[in-house]
């Protein structure tokens, strides 16, 4: 997949992942050794897969890499609505001591299939439609390429289930780390070779086999009823965060495929638009995962009718990311035109103010996702499903007024307001019931901060060395503001100095 999509893919396991089976506080050895590895797989997840979306990006050139970009992004999107139906439901049961364990697990496998089965066989005959639809030339062959990878990704995600519902973290990251290494390892090889849009699709399915091969396990040994037994409860799980997710993929997808349907003629447009929208998720892909870790205790406190903790968890996951997400997005946009050449090369100048745009509306998204999956871990499904629907209905007619009046930048714009409507709606909900999300003194000090910030902007003149240096002392001066307000204290700095086993 693209690194774009790869971010959306890693970002969305990391706030939809079920809370009774996400990564707890460690508190053995082998706790320790898993996160660790769970980290270490997410770093190389990134690393790799933004390394192998450059040399992909620039061998493939704008135009073809926009064909690409499009045709995994509707496979990615198909792929991800089920993963976060029965493969989560699965995790959820298999993480619960009662559960007969056997059984879940043979009925995950069954039931995943069967349904990545179906989306195949509906992907394989819309596949014309779709290269129709979206202007590909060429598009049907692409998208039945693409659809092979279907049934393999329902079996590694089903197998995902089994051992993250067990707890085996060493396991799960050793097969991202796999899968990272293979993405990367096939896309150097098709570069050697000839780079094609057809071969980099064959290599996306080559590297899910991979991850296959390293999870394949067997079943339990502990017996118990027939696996017929477990579908039911299975089922009624999966439903509601199939509908969620089927929305949710959607946001971070719909600007691109309207961009593409909007203005064929403009697709190496669209693929500096899909090359800045890769750049502008790396900020949130690495925060929302981390800020994640703290919303599986939602659902602990929400259990334990404790209103205040889950307020005090809201908060903190909200306050890491305002306060980490300011300085990271402020230099991208002050160095986005550089960025974006020195990353992709000169075909893709000119993609600087879309990247700047693009930054704001996935920051919006990120806290999105981190508030949808407090709604999911407060058992409020449908209503993250409700607003992640009511957002789509929004921004359809949105981008199609400003794409085909402004192009990529009136997409982006899209991103941005409907954005900014899902989240108002979204903290509306929440704080009806939980109360203000955010102190409004941290919002002061950041806004402060940031504004000291974007004072040093007035100095940015020069080269890409004097415009980092520029950038680098405003981060700094937000920094040093942040620590004078009183809003960064020891507090915040002693978990990353000493090694703490204390629980939630």
């Amino acid at each position: 997949m693209t690194a774009g999509n790869a971010a959306s893919r890693m970002s969305t396991d990391q706030t939809l992942t079920n809370p009774e089976s996400a990564i707890r506080t460690p508190q053995s050895g082998r706790a320790a050794r898993g996160t660790v590895a769970l980290v270490l797989s997410q770093g190389c997840y990134f690393f790799f897969g933004y390394l192998a979306v450059v040399l992909l990006a620039r061998a493939l050139g704008p135009r073809d890499y926009a064909l690409y970009g499009v045709v995994l992004s509707v496979l990615v999107w198909l792929e991800q609505v089920g993963k976060f139906a029965i493969p989560t439901a699965a995790a959820r049961l298999l993480a619960q001591p009662d559960t007969a364990a056997r059984a879940v697990e043979r009925a995950t496998l069954f039931l995943n299939l069967i349904l990545y089965s179906a989306i195949f066989g509906c992907l394989w005959l819309a596949a014309p439609l779709l290269a129709s639809w979206l202007g590909i030339p060429n598009g049907t062959f692409f998208f039945r390429l693409a659809a092979l990878d279907l049934p393999l990704f329902g079996a590694y995600t089903a197998l995902q289930a089994i051992h993250q519902g067990h707890h085996r973290f060493v396991r799960l990251g050793g097969a991202g780390i796999t899968y990272a290494f293979t993405k990367f390892a096939g896309v150097w090889v098709i570069i050697q070779l000839g780079v094609s849009v057809e071969k980099a699709l064959i290599v996306n399915a080559l590297t899910t086999v991979a991850g296959i091969t390293f999870l394949v396990t067997r079943f339990s040994d502990t017996k118990g009823p027939s696996w017929r037994s477990a579908v039911d409860t299975v089922l009624r799980i999966a439903g509601p965060m199939a509908v969620y997710s089927l929305f949710l993929m959607m946001i971070g997808n719909i600007n691109l495929w309207l961009l593409q349907l909007l203005r064929p003629a403009e697709t190496a447009i669209t693929g500096i638009y899909l090359a800045a929208l890769n750049i502008a998720r790396v900020p949130g892909f690495g925060l929302v995962a981390v800020a994640a870790v703290i919303l599986p205790s939602v659902a602990r406190a929400a259990a334990a009718e404790d209103r205040e903790l889950v307020r005090r968890y809201i908060y903190q996951a909200l306050r890491f990311f305002l306060l980490l997400y300011l300085p990271v997005a402020f230099g991208l946009v002050f160095l986005a035109e550089e960025v974006m050449q020195l990353a992709y090369g000169a075909k893709y100048s000119g993609g600087g103010p879309l990247l700047s745009v693009l930054l704001v509306a996935e920051g919006l998204s990120t806290v999105l996702a981190i508030l949808g999956s407090v709604l999911v871990a407060l058992g409020r499904v449908w209503r993250a499903a409700l607003i992640a629907s009511l957002s789509i209905l929004l921004s359809i007619p949105l981008i199609v007024v400003l794409a085909l009046k402004f192009g990529a930048v009136g997409s982006a714009f899209a991103a941005v307001v409907t954005g900014l409507v899902s989240l108002t709606v979204m903290v509306w909900v929440i704080r009806r019931e939980y109360g203000p999300l955010l102190q409004e003194q941290t919002g002061l000090n950041a806004v402060t901060a940031a504004g000291l910030l974007a004072l040093s902007a007035l100095f940015i003149t020069g080269g890409l060395l004097a415009k980092l240096a520029v950038v680098s002392t405003g981060v700094l001066v937000y920094g040093l503001a942040l620590i004078f307000l009183g809003e960064i204290t020891s507090r915040d700095i002693a978990p990353f100095l000493k090694r703490s086993t204390a629980t939630d």
